[in-house]
C-alpha cells in the first residue's frame, strides 16, 4: 500500500509544501504574537502619554495658580500700603486742623475711597463721609470689635469687611489724641476676578476635550472645580488621595467616575509654604478603548490573511498610527500651554539655552509692541537690547530674580515700569536650557504715586509759603511807606534825580515783592470753592475773549473747537486764574507769531470732559516735563515759578486732572479733565 497519493516521487513535493505551510504557520503565529505585543504596548504607550498629559497639565496649572496667588498678595500688599500711608498722613494733617464735609468728599474722590470716618475713643463718630448708603455706625461698631480682639499694636492695623452685599478694605490709626481715623475702601470686581484667577482657569480648561473633570480638592473639601461636579468622597476616606498628599510628584489610577472609568492624575498644590490642596484631573479613556478595539479587530484579519505583507502593513499601520497619536497630543499640549499663557494678564517671554525666543504671550505683545510670528527663534538681544528685561542675566548666571522694577522705552518712545519676575529653565540633567521672565505692567500704579508725592509736596510747600509770606508782608509795607515818605518829603539839595530814581527804584520793588507774596498766598491758603454746575465753553470763550488781544499784538493766532459737553461743577473766577495761567504760558513760549489751538470734547470711559490746549511753539524741555507743576519751578528768566503750581492746585480743587506733554508734530500741549454733572 502506498501511503503517499502521488507516489514516493511526490514526497519532496509534499515536504516543500509542508515546510512552506509550516512557515506561513510560524509566520503567521509570529505575526499573531507580535501583533498582541505591539496592542500591548500601543496601550501602555497610550496611557503613558496620557498620564503625562495630565502631569503636564497639572504642572502648568501649578505654575500658573503660583502666579496668580503671587500677583494677588503684591497687588494686596500695594493696596494695604497705600491706605496705612494715608491714614498716616491724614493723621498728621489733624493734628492741625479739622477737616470740612466738602474736604472728606474730595479726599473720597481724589484716593477713591468709600468711606472716611473719625471716632472718639468710645467709638463714637465724630465725623464720617461716605459714598452710597455705607452704614458709618455699622462700619465704626465693626472696627472697634476688630481693634479690641488685635493681638498686634492696636494703634493702627487693616483688615477686611462686609458691607451691604459689597467687600471692602478697611484700615485705621489711633491718632495721638486718642481719636481713630477709619478708610473704607471698595474691592472692585476686577480684583475678585483676580483672586478667583485660579476657578477661572480652571473653568477655562475643562473645557478642552478629553477633560472629564478637573478640581482642587482639600480635606476640608471642593476650593475649585469645573462645571457639574458637586460633591467627591472626602481625601481621608480615600487611601490613594491620602498617600499623594504626602507625595511631592503628580500620581495617577484608573477611577470609577459616576460610572465612567477615567484615568485620574493627582499632585499636590502650595505656594509660598501654604498648602492649598490636591489638583485632581480626570481624562477621558473612550478613544484609548475605540483603539484598542479597533487593533483587536485588525489582529483577527492579520490572523486570517497570514502572509508577511499582512505583517508588514499592519507594522506600517502601527508605526503611522503611533506617530499620529504622538503628533496630536503633542498639539493638544501645546495648544493648552498656548491659551495658558494667552489667559495670563501679564507678559511672558521666554528663550532657549542660545538666547533665542521661543515663547512670547500676546500681553506681551503688546506689551513690548512685537509679534510672535516675527521674533520667535531670533536672538533675545536683537529686541531687548542692553539686557532690557534681565533674561540674559538669568541665562547667564542661572540665578532668579524676584520682583525687581526696571523702565522700559517701547520702540514708540513710551516709558513703562515694570515688574520682573524671571527664572532659569533648567533641562533633565539639572542644566540651564533656557530663562523665562513674567512681566507685570506698573505704569499706571507709578502714575498713581507720583500724583500722591506730588499733592504731598504741594501742600508741604503751601504751608511754608504761607508762614514766609506772613513774616515778609509787615516789613515789605514798613519799607514802602519810608520809601514814599522819603520820596515826598525830603528835598537832597543835589543829585535830586538820582534820588528820586532810588525811590522810585525801592517802592517798585517792593510793590514787585508785594505780588510775590500774594502769589505765596494764593497757593497756600484752603481755598473755599464756590462750586455750581456751569458751562466750560462759556469760560473759555470768555478767557480767549480777554487774551486774544494781547496775542494779536505778538502775531499770534487763538482759536477755540467749541464742542457741546456736559456741564461740571465750576468755581468761575478760580477756573478762569488757571486757564489764563497756561495760555499766557504759550503766548510767552510763541514769542513771535504762531497758533494756539482750544478744543472741548467729552472723552474716555467714563466719559470726562476734557479741554486741550495746545500750540505749535518749541515744545517743552523732556527733563522739564516732570517738574512743571513744582512750585517756584521755571525756565523763564523773570518768572516765579508758581502760575503753573496755582493752575494745577485750581484744577485739582475743581477735582479736576491736569497733564502736559509735547506733540509729535511740535508744540506743547496741556490737558485738563473734568467729571460731567450727573
Amino acid at each position: 500500500m502506498n501511503i503517499f497519493p502521488g507516489g514516493i516521487r511526490d514526497f519532496p513535493r509534499l515536504l516543500k509544501l509542508r515546510f512552506f505551510v509550516a512557515v506561513i504557520l510560524l509566520w503567521g503565529a509570529l505575526l499573531i504574537i507580535l501583533t498582541i505585543l505591539g496592542i500591548r504596548y500601543n496601550q501602555a504607550t497610550t496611557l503613558e502619554l496620557l498620564n503625562e498629559e495630565g502631569s503636564t497639565l497639572l504642572g502648568s496649572l501649578s505654575s500658573a495658580s503660583e502666579k496668580i496667588i503671587a500677583s494677588n498678595e503684591y497687588l494686596e500688599s500695594l493696596h494695604r500700603q497705600r491706605l496705612e500711608n494715608l491714614s498716616f498722613s491724614l493723621a498728621h494733617i489733624t493734628k492741625k486742623e479739622r477737616l470740612d464735609r466738602t474736604e472728606l468728599k474730595e479726599l473720597l474722590l481724589d484716593h477713591n475711597l468709600t468711606g472716611l470716618l473719625w471716632c472718639d475713643p468710645g467709638g463714637n463718630i465724630l465725623q464720617s463721609a461716605t459714598w452710597g448708603e455705607i452704614p458709618s455706625e455699622e462700619v465704626a461698631q465693626y472696627v472697634f470689635q476688630e481693634i479690641e480682639t488685635a493681638t498686634e499694636s492696636p494703634l493702627s492695623g487693616h483688615f477686611p469687611g462686609h458691607f451691604h452685599d459689597s467687600d471692602f478694605r478697611l484700615a485705621y490709626r489711633t491718632e495721638s489724641s486718642g481719636n481713630t481715623i477709619i478708610l473704607m475702601e471698595e474691592i472692585s470686581d476686577e480684583e475678585k476676578r483676580l483672586k478667583l484667577g485660579i476657578g477661572y482657569l480652571i473653568q477655562n480648561l475643562s473645557q478642552q476635550s478629553g477633560l472629564v473633570y478637573l478640581l482642587l480638592q482639600n480635606p476640608e473639601g471642593i476650593v475649585f472645580a469645573s462645571p457639574k461636579i458637586e460633591k467627591m468622597l472626602k481625601i481621608e476616606n480615600d487611601p490613594f488621595l491620602a498617600e499623594a498628599l504626602s507625595s511631592a510628584e503628580a500620581s495617577s489610577r484608573f477611577y470609577d467616575f459616576e460610572g465612567e472609568e477615567v484615568l485620574e492624575v493627582v499632585k499636590p498644590f502650595s505656594s509660598g509654604g501654604e498648602f492649598y490642596g490636591l489638583f485632581r484631573v480626570g481624562l477621558s479613556l473612550e478613544a484609548y478603548k475605540q483603539m484598542a478595539l479597533g487593533y483587536k479587530r485588525q489582529l483577527t484579519i492579520l490572523a486570517i490573511i497570514l502572509f508577511s505583507i499582512g505583517f508588514v502593513l499592519v507594522a506600517a499601520v502601527l508605526v503611522y498610527q503611533n506617530y499620529s497619536l504622538l503628533r496630536s497630543s503633542y498639539s493638544e499640549i501645546r495648544s493648552l500651554t498656548s491659551k495658558i499663557l494667552d489667559g495670563m494678564k501679564s507678559g511672558v517671554i521666554a528663550l532657549d539655552r542660545e538666547g533665542r525666543i521661543n515663547t512670547l504671550n500676546k500681553v506681551a505683545e503688546q506689551l513690548f509692541s512685537l509679534a510672535s510670528e516675527g521674533v520667535v527663534n531670533k536672538p533675545y538681544s536683537e529686541y531687548f537690547p542692553g539686557d532690557a528685561i534681565k533674561l540674559g542675566e538669568v541665562l547667564e548666571r542661572s540665578q532668579p530674580i524676584f520682583g525687581r522694577e526696571i523702565k522700559y522705552r517701547t520702540p514708540g518712545g513710551d516709558s513703562k515700569h515694570l515688574l520682573v519676575v524671571a527664572s532659569p529653565l533648567l533641562g533633565e540633567k539639572g542644566e540651564t536650557a533656557g530663562a523665562v521672565a513674567v512681566i507685570h505692567d506698573l505704569t499706571e500704579l507709578k502714575k498713581l504715586e507720583q500724583e500722591t508725592q506730588r499733592l504731598d509736596r504741594l501742600r508741604e510747600m503751601g504751608d511754608l509759603a504761607a508762614g514766609v509770606a506772613h513774616e515778609i508782608r509787615n516789613p515789605l509795607n514798613a519799607i514802602s511807606i519810608t520809601a514814599q515818605r522819603l520820596k515826598s518829603e525830603f528835598k537832597p539839595d543835589k543829585g535830586q534825580d538820582e534820588y528820586l530814581n532810588f525811590t522810585s527804584t525801592i517802592i517798585n520793588e517792593v510793590r514787585r515783592l508785594n505780588q510775590v507774596v500774594d502769589s505765596f498766598l494764593s497757593l497756600a491758603r484752603v481755598h473755599r470753592l464756590d462750586l455750581n454746575p456751569g458751562e466750560l465753553s462759556t469760560l473759555v470763550e470768555e478767557v480767549v475773549g480777554l487774551l486774544e488781544p494781547q496775542a494779536k499784538q505778538r502775531g499770534i493766532d487763538i482759536s477755540f473747537e467749541k464742542t457741546e459737553v456736559p456741564k461740571i461743577n465750576l468755581d468761575p473766577e478760580e477756573l478762569k486764574k488757571g486757564l489764563i495761567n497756561i495760555i499766557l504760558n504759550s503766548i510767552e513760549a510763541l514769542s513771535r507769531g504762531g497758533n494756539i489751538h482750544l478744543s472741548l470734547a467729552l472723552e474716555g470711559l467714563p466719559s470726562e470732559v476734557t479741554l486741550r490746549i495746545r500750540d505749535d511753539g518749541p515744545g517743552i524741555p523732556e527733563e522739564m516735563l516732570p517738574h512743571l507743576f513744582k512750585p517756584y519751578f521755571t525756565s523763564k528768566k523773570e518768572g516765579s515759578g508758581l502760575g503753573l503750581a496755582i493752575t494745577y492746585r485750581i484744577v485739582r480743587d475743581h477735582g479736576g486732572f491736569i497733564e502736559a506733554s509735547n506733540n509729535p508734530d511740535g508744540g506743547a500741549e496741556f490737558v485738563l479733565r473734568f467729571q460731567p454733572v450727573g
